[in-house]
Order: structure tokens, then sequence, then C-alpha cells
């Protein structure tokens, strides 16, 4: 279990999986994103799950820091990525036209538009010249789009329902 190992080898793990883009494991890619994420807040039963691999904010907080150069690529390599749905809408694809890493592809498919769109500015040297052209942005944009969607709609009906002023 990796909540368990030794704070080193935990790190070693997590620089694997950080440079691994084809895992497919839920476990891995949800610590990624605890690992990446910039907001949100985390209780004390949040470090309880063992499916989390930080035993506290301490913990999570050093591991933030000692792989803040391995977190800084792979968020630049999400942006590219994120990009690139919107580069590829109307594009040719071909057989040889290249996928978004599976690594990528499920972090987009558990984010929305206003957790990605917030991890650009993280990757202030971007440019649109290095955003590939992809095969499978349109599912994916799909996806997001529904997300936000159904996130827009939840936060309407709950401002609506409670009377908040300046609400529909």
């Amino acid at each position: 279990m990796i909540k368990n190992l030794p704070y080193k080898e935990k790190l070693e793990h997590l620089k694997r999986i950080l440079s691994n883009i084809e895992t497919e494991s839920s476990e891995e890619v949800l610590n990624i994103i605890y690992l990446c994420q910039t907001n949100g807040t985390c209780e004390d039963s949040f470090f309880q799950s063992e499916s989390v691999w930080f035993n506290d904010i301490t913990e999570l907080v050093d591991t933030r820091s000692d792989l803040s150069k391995e977190i800084g690529s792979f968020i630049h390599e999400l942006n590219k990525y994120f990009l690139s749905l919107f580069k590829s809408q109307g594009s040719l694809v071909t057989k040889e036209t290249p996928m978004i890493p599976v690594l990528f592809q499920r972090v987009m498919l558990v984010s929305d538009f206003l957790s990605l769109g917030n991890n650009l500015k993280r990757s202030p040297n971007l440019s649109m010249v290095d955003v590939p052209t992809v095969s499978n942005a349109y599912p994916l944009l799909v996806s997001l789009s529904a997300r936000t969607s159904i996130s827009d709609n939840f936060l309407n009906e709950f401002l609506k329902n409670a009377n908040v002023s300046g609400s529909n």
C-alpha cells in the first residue's frame, strides 16, 4: 500500500507516475490530481481514506514542495493537451494523428473547464506552436462541456432556492 511507504519511496513512486503518461489506475490518477491541485480544502477525514496516499496536510505540502519540478512539468504537459482540445477542432486528423495520452485523458475526464483553465497560469511560456493536434479531442471536449453545464445548472438552482440576492 502506497500510503504506508516510507516518504522517500513514496516520492519515487509519485515521480514514476508523473512521468508514466499511460497509467490507467484510477487511484494513481486521483492521487496525481490531489498532488497537483492548488485549491480545495483537506479535512482530516480526507487523509483517513486508504485511497489517499498522503497521511496528513504536512506530508502533502512537503511532497508538493519536493516534487515541484515534476509537478510543473506535468501541469505544463496537461495544459498543452488541454489546449489541443480547442486546436484540434476542425483540424484534419488521420490514423497518424496522435491521441492524448491516457493519464492526461483521465485527469481531464474528472476535471472541468474552470479547473483546467486555472492551470493555464502555471504555464506562462506555453505557445500554441507547442500544442499538438490530437485525434481524440472531440469526446473529451464534449465531456468537459457537459460537466460544466451540469455544474452551472446545479449552482444556479442552489442560488435560486437559497434566495441569494443577485441570483436569477
